[in-house]
């Protein structure tokens, strides 16, 4: 994402930079919304593995 943004300020003066860069805007807002519900399902997953440790330790 960094690269295609800089080649997009790189070419805006040409015009063309004005698409990468709005690719990368609907890439950010595309991340927004779903890296928080990848955090939940990892956060989720780890959680119920060291529940798991537990109760297999504690017997």
């Amino acid at each position: 994402m960094l690269l295609f943004t800089i080649v997009g300020i790189v070419l805006l003066p040409v015009g063309v930079g004005a698409i990468a860069l709005i690719a990368v805007g609907i890439w950010v807002l595309v991340d927004a919304f779903l890296i928080p519900g990848m955090v939940s399902e990892h956060k989720n997953k780890v959680r119920n593995e060291l529940l798991q440790q537990a109760l297999i330790a504690g017997r």
